[in-house]
């Protein structure tokens, strides 16, 4: 079971520091605003236990391991960080999947993929942001069909002259653009899905979703920094992933059928979706990027 930060909870943190390692270098300092407010010399005091948020931020610049967190375990030593160059490869080498091996997900993948999503960026150490892995046919292929029914009862509107204005707002014009055009040919996807070629899960072997209560303003930002450390994470263990707008869009729906198919626990929205597997190809050649516009001021 995971524990809530103590921020969440109300409970005061006890910061100790070992005055035999400390040397007072005061980097505790630069890693926390709440220290740096407080004072080196109040660390100890009630009142930073009160406002300290459990980061362990003050430990993890600390080089002499001097200082300890109630509630957390000792800091580990950090590995080296790749080149520049390794991590600019991986950022453009990272695509969009939509053909998948017939491979269920190995479960040391899944922790490595859990892992990067606990380390995934939060603000104040929130760490609300849960997951939620499908991997059943069933709820897979049900997905799949209540998406098509959706997709299908979106058609039927998106392009009556009276709501395209209302549409193009809701999906931005790009979005709007790209589905109008692919809206015509439904009854194409329709017969693939009858075919057992999924035009909404590309057949692959999961779904994850990325949930946070609804009722926290930086929710969908932070699971959506999550979702995108796992796709950027994914090729270096040979998977690949896809974002599913169409399935966060169902998700977050009133859709009675998928609310049946899969429940979502109380209090939660889902913010991003990715279909995650084995790649059927191998990527050997980034395609070209423009470069975007750069605004200084």
């Amino acid at each position: 079971m995971s524990v809530k930060p103590s921020v969440l909870t109300g409970d005061p943190v006890r910061i100790t520091i070992d005055k035999e390692k400390c040397i007072e270098c005061h980097r505790c300092l630069d890693a926390c605003p709440l220290i740096r407010f407080a004072g080196f010399a109040s660390l100890e005091d009630q009142f930073v236990g009160y406002i300290c948020l459990q980061c362990g931020g003050c430990m993890a610049v600390c080089p002499q391991g001097a200082i300890s967190v109630s509630g957390l375990p000792p800091a580990r030593p950090a590995g080296e960080v790749p080149s520049g160059d390794e991590v600019l490869n991986l950022i453009k080498v990272r695509r969009s999947v939509r053909a998948f091996r017939d491979q269920k997900i190995k479960q040391e993948d899944w922790d490595r993929l859990l892992e990067a999503v606990r380390y995934s960026p939060v603000g104040h150490n929130s760490q609300y942001v849960d997951v939620m892995i499908i991997e059943s046919p069933e709820v897979l292929k049900e997905i799949s069909r209540v998406s098509m029914d959706f997709w299908k009862k979106t058609t039927m509107f998106i392009n009556k002259p009276i709501l395209r204005r209302i549409f193009r707002k809701m999906l931005g014009d790009h979005a709007f653009n790209v589905f109008s055009k692919v809206a015509p040919f439904y009854e194409q996807q329709k017969a693939l899905f009858e075919q057992g070629l999924d035009p909404i899960l590309f057949n692959a072997p999961a779904v994850m979703l990325f949930l946070a209560p609804g009722a926290e303003a930086m929710g969908k930002a932070e699971a959506d920094m999550a979702a995108h450390t796992v796709a950027l994470y994914a090729p270096a263990l040979g998977l690949g992933t896809c974002y599913s707008g169409i399935v966060m869009v169902l998700f977050s729906s009133s859709n009675a059928a998928i609310k049946k198919a899969v429940q979502i626990p109380q209090g939660y929205k889902v913010y991003s979706a990715l279909i995650v597997g084995y790649p059927k190809h191998a990527r050997g050649f980034i395609p070209y990027r423009r470069e975007r516009n750069v605004y200084r001021v």
